[in-house]
């Protein structure tokens, strides 16, 4: 994973460096834009009112920051503290001044300052163990480890508790998302991945889920 990152930082600086780059940020007259190629739609170019210098091109290279803003394919990240954002091993993970994030959802109750990134899609900090952005039922943290990483591109999106006790069952009744209470900001939505499998010593899980005790 870090060498397929460290290639898709040098195309993202290759693309900085030339206007004729495709889908990507590109600086031009002392401005940057995000240029996307798309075969339906031809050349869309979006002008990034960005800080010039502070601004760069991150470790997955749709997103950059400057002093002020995230941004993602060139649009701002409402609410990210840009002087402070940092991607985490694997850029699945990242973290900034007031959150942690899975895939712009932040990380409810995570602490920024002990949390680290397990295989795939797990983490945790001090306290909990967390499935994307879900905090899971572990019961002996200290212990968890992960025994077949998930699959990245199978993420999950819930807006309500109601929404993420149906896909996922009642195990996880007690947790408020926030997604309504925050006007919809999707930075409240919880997500997860159903795949990977890991154990606490007493239990086994399915992505984020307890399967079965440890016999």
């Amino acid at each position: 994973m870090p060498l397929r990152l460290s290639v898709w930082s040098t195309l993202a600086l290759a693309c900085a460096a030339s206007s004729g780059c495709g889908t990507g940020y590109t600086k031009s007259g002392g401005e940057w834009s995000y240029v996307i190629l798309n075969e339906s739609v031809g050349r869309e170019v979006r002008k990034v009112d960005a800080d010039v210098a502070t601004f760069r091109v991150l470790e997955d290279p749709k997103y950059a920051r400057d002093k002020n803003h995230v941004y993602r394919s060139g649009l701002v990240l409402e609410g990210f503290d840009g002087g402070s954002f940092e991607f985490l091993p694997g850029c699945n993970y990242a973290r900034d001044r007031n959150h942690v994030y899975y895939r712009d959802s932040i990380v409810v109750d995570a602490d920024r300052d002990t949390f680290r990134v397990l295989g795939f899609p797990y983490g945790r900090d001090a306290k909990n163990v967390y499935c994307g952005s879900l905090r899971m039922n572990v019961e002996r943290p200290a212990d968890f480890r992960v025994l077949q990483e998930g699959d990245p591109f199978g993420t999950s999106y819930f807006d309500s508790t109601d929404d993420l006790v149906l896909r996922l069952g009642e195990e996880f009744s007690g947790r408020r998302v926030e997604y309504e209470a925050k006007g919809g900001d999707d930075r409240y939505r919880i997500a997860a991945t159903c795949s990977g499998a890991a154990t606490d010593g007493v239990w086994i899980f399915d992505g984020p889920k307890r399967s079965r005790r440890v016999p």
